[in-house]
């Protein structure tokens, strides 16, 4: 048979529950935990979410005079120990440290150190350094301006119960980062406040992070130079979790992933979809598992990617951006929530203009001139692109001309109306002599015409000389008479006589 201890925490919201403890005997830690649940159930105690108490919490044995009865809950436990050590969860007694005894008059008797006297007393200061060190963790973290070394038993107590709630991750995390760097020890009060400052800058409370990514920065954190802390928060805060910081010459830069292939919209829909599937995934680092799942989520086109692959797609320059930036962007934002695409964008383009880093290395240029930009009026339009704007958009990309998208002043384009009737126009062939050939309009000749003109007989004239005028008038009159003898069938002579 083998004791175990377990303690029942009461929520911080609870303020009217108390905690229990509670220790019994039992063959195995399975039974150990039906056991304990069995006597809360018994008890009328609830557990777990929606009730004022957490879930048992199992601490070492701790052997006491006052230790109360088996199987029995104690409510007044928590008053005398309190759980610490180096695992968190071994019972400590809770002791005060020595104050000077404060001068009385005679008649009031003398007043004694005990925790009764300053339970109350928000005045009564005690050293930090003398305590916990998840107390002197929490103490700091508490802090957003300075570091406190002295603080009263009041705010001792509700770091304690802030150390028990097991419902709020954002401690719980810290805590164990914490204590997954053995050095932290070591550091005076300053030097855990500054820790602590950096941890609420990377990982402001209200989102969930990986834990595993918490536990390295915390290390990281510790392992840099004092000097390049600064640079190590600014980078996880954009959203590169840098492992180096490396410096060259005087000026100090980071590690960074280059793409090896040219960004494009397929491969950004598949950064996205990494980004916002494994909260824990570098570039450079993918692995198959979370490339094949990107892709699915890709393909299933679900309403969160595609929101953001709409958002993003739009942004003018978003090809031109680094891996870690779309990273960054991607988990920054939200995609889930009720704001518009509109909104949306502007958040994207906000953050991409205080931390975006271009491929080749240089910082976003932002956007002043979004405004003014042209490309402005089809980035910030919510409604989708009809199908006739693709057709008009591909037409212009072949070269024709497409009334609102083709320059209209382009040389290379044809103003004159070629369905109107061109002008005759005259020729200058040479000084003083003009082509007029636009001018005669020339009919086409008729067959017909053509086959009653070659049965025409015409007298052979074999004289080369050239008639005057007259006699030309006379011989075409003389033609035109034998022409039509002929056509009445009666020979020239028979006419005569």
């Amino acid at each position: 048979m083998n004791n175990y201890a377990y303690l029942i925490k009461a929520k911080a919201k609870a303020t009217e529950a108390k905690s229990y403890f509670c220790w019994f005997s039992a063959k195995s830690d399975s039974r150990a935990e039906r056991e304990i649940l069995n006597i809360l159930e018994d008890a009328g105690i609830n557990v777990g979410r929606g009730a004022d108490h957490q879930l048992p919490i199992r601490t070492h044995w701790f052997i006491v005079d006052d230790l109360p009865e088996e199987s029995a809950l104690d409510d007044t436990w928590c008053d005398r120990y309190e759980l610490g050590g180096e695992d968190g969860i071994t019972w400590q007694k809770i002791t005060l440290p020595q104050v000077e005894e404060k001068p009385v008059v005679a008649e009031t008797g003398a007043i004694t150190d005990s925790e009764e006297s300053y339970s109350n007393d928000e005045n009564a200061l005690f050293s930090l350094a003398e305590m916990p060190f998840r107390t002197q963790l929490l103490a700091q973290y508490m802090e957003s301006d300075r570091h406190v070394c002295h603080i009263s038993i009041p705010q001792r107590d509700r770091l304690s119960a802030l150390e028990m709630d097991t419902d709020n991750n954002a401690i719980q995390d810290l805590i164990l980062a914490a204590e997954n760097v053995p050095d932290i020890k070591k550091y005076d009060m300053p030097g855990i406040w500054k820790f602590t400052s950096a941890f609420k800058k990377v990982f402001p409370e209200g989102k969930r992070y990986e834990l595993g990514k918490k536990v390295q920065f915390a290390k990281l954190w510790f392992e840099t130079k004092a000097i390049d802390r600064g640079i190590l928060v600014k980078e996880w805060t954009a959203g590169h979790q840098v492992t180096e910081i490396i410096h060259s010459g005087d000026t100090a830069t980071t590690e960074r992933y280059t793409r090896a292939i040219t960004q494009n919209m397929a491969n950004l829909a598949i950064e996205i979809a990494i980004a916002q599937l494994y909260p824990n995934a570098e570039p450079g680092k993918i692995t198959r598992p979370q490339l094949i799942g990107a892709k699915e989520l890709v393909d299933r086109e679900e309403n969160v990617h595609a929101k953001a692959m709409k958002v993003l797609g739009k942004i003018n320059d978003i090809l031109d951006y680094d891996a870690h930036s779309i990273f960054g962007v991607t988990r920054a934002i939200k995609w889930n929530g009720e704001e518009s695409a509109s909104e949306l964008r502007a958040m994207v383009r906000n953050w991409l203009a205080a931390n975006g880093i271009y491929e080749n290395g240089e910082r976003s240029k932002g956007y002043p001139e979004w405004e003014e930009d042209p490309r402005a009026g089809r980035h910030s339009n919510t409604t989708d692109i009809t199908r006739e704007d693709v057709d008009r958009i591909l037409a212009a990309d072949r070269g024709e001309y497409v009334e609102g998208i083709s320059d209209p002043n382009d040389p290379k384009w044809v103003h004159e109306d070629l369905t109107q009737k061109r002008q005759p126009e005259i020729a200058k062939v040479s000084p003083g002599m003009y082509s007029v050939e636009s001018l005669i309009d020339t009919p086409t000749p008729k067959i017909a015409d053509e086959e009653a003109s070659s049965n025409v007989q015409v007298e052979e004239n074999g004289s080369n000389e050239v008639a005057d005028s007259d006699e030309i008038s006379e011989s075409e009159k003389a033609n035109e008479h034998a022409t039509g003898n002929a056509e009445s069938g009666v020979p020239p002579d028979a006419r005569k006589n």
